[in-house]
């Protein structure tokens, strides 16, 4: 039995308890993760975005609640100043009812940790735009958006989705890869689609390291402890790039989806994972990449591109060669 120390008394932790701390959080796979993205992005790209799959990037890459979601205006996305490829979302206020009422309504925040910016992953701030320009397409030529037109918007685009309602359009859109039934100590239950994509949003965070109190910072949940990095930090366009670049290695780790190209080119060898020497602190590696002619004797002329990450904080110099019969005996 594990003894709990609560002042001067000690307290001892039922079986139950230790049981609850130690069940596995029901998450996404990371291959489900891709079938997702490879969804959402190939209906992005063919201009059929909805904004029921962007409910569900939102969810599955930021920790979000479904209320502050249907508050969410187009206005309230903006562009980082000093890094303006970064989108980041405003949360200031959520879509709530009181009790014993049936109606909803806006309320801001007046907890001051709940309101906060949250960084977006490329490939979700892609989807966005995507859903702005269909949005535009509405509108008379040259007119501008509305600084009040709902992201979630029912049949009347300028009314908000209830969560109620967004929630069953997510359930609806994730009954593929929902799960049966989980077990908990109260017995056998199943879980909600809505709960399931928070689950993998945090689970995600904690994979590619974000600090315990970032994540609580992107919960809009005050510090716990009087130690941890102040929180004006996370309101550093520096900290929120970086956080969501983190999101981005992520999702091009975990999902095997990459943007349209003509595949002409084959590498040489298996992929490898590169670690840092641990003696002169640097890594080489050399990628031999053989393109196939198209036509016997002839290359077709096009852009090559080779895409290659690293974890937040390093850094190295890539020099490529060209070998071919020109200079093969040089």
């Amino acid at each position: 039995m594990v003894k709990v120390v609560s002042g001067d008394r000690e307290k001892e932790k039922s079986h139950k308890a230790l049981v609850k701390d130690q069940i596995e959080i029901c998450s996404l796979t990371d291959g489900q993760c891709s079938e997702i993205v490879e969804a959402c992005m190939k209906h992005c790209r063919s201009g059929k975005a909805t904004i029921d799959e962007f409910a569900v990037l939102l969810l599955m890459t930021t920790i979000i609640k479904t209320a502050e979601l249907c508050a969410l205006y187009y206005a309230d996305f903006t562009y980082l100043k000093d890094y303006r490829k970064r989108l980041v979302m405003r949360l200031s206020q959520d879509y709530t009812r009181q009790r014993k009422k049936k109606n909803y309504k806006l309320r801001s925040f007046a907890n001051k940790y709940k309101t906060r910016f949250t960084p977006l992953a490329h490939l979700v701030a892609e989807y966005y735009e995507a859903l702005r320009s269909r949005a535009r397409s509405y509108l008379d030529e040259g007119e501008e958006l509305p600084e009040k037109l709902p992201v979630f918007g029912g049949t009347n685009k300028m009314r908000h989705l209830s969560p109620k309602e967004l929630e069953k359009r997510v359930s609806a859109y994730m009954e593929p890869w929902m799960p049966q039934k989980i077990s908990t100590t109260q017995g056998v239950k199943a879980i909600g689609a809505v709960e399931l994509l928070q689950n993998t949003a945090e689970q995600h965070m904690r994979s590619i390291g974000y600090e315990d109190e970032e994540i609580r910072r992107m919960k809009g949940l005050a510090p716990l402890l009087t130690s941890a990095k102040s929180y004006q930090d996370f309101v550093n366009e520096a900290e929120l790039n970086k956080l969501g670049s983190m999101t981005d290695l992520w999702l091009s780790n975990a999902c095997s989806f990459r943007p349209e190209s003509s595949e002409s080119g084959k590498m040489k060898g298996k992929e490898t994972k590169l670690f840092p020497n641990k003696t002169g602190g640097k890594t080489f590696a050399t990628i031999q990449i053989e393109f196939q002619p198209m036509e016997p004797g002839m290359i077709a002329q096009q852009e090559t591109v080779l895409h290659i990450s690293a974890l937040y904080g390093f850094s190295g110099t890539i020099t490529h060669l060209k070998n071919d019969k020109e200079n093969e005996h040089e």
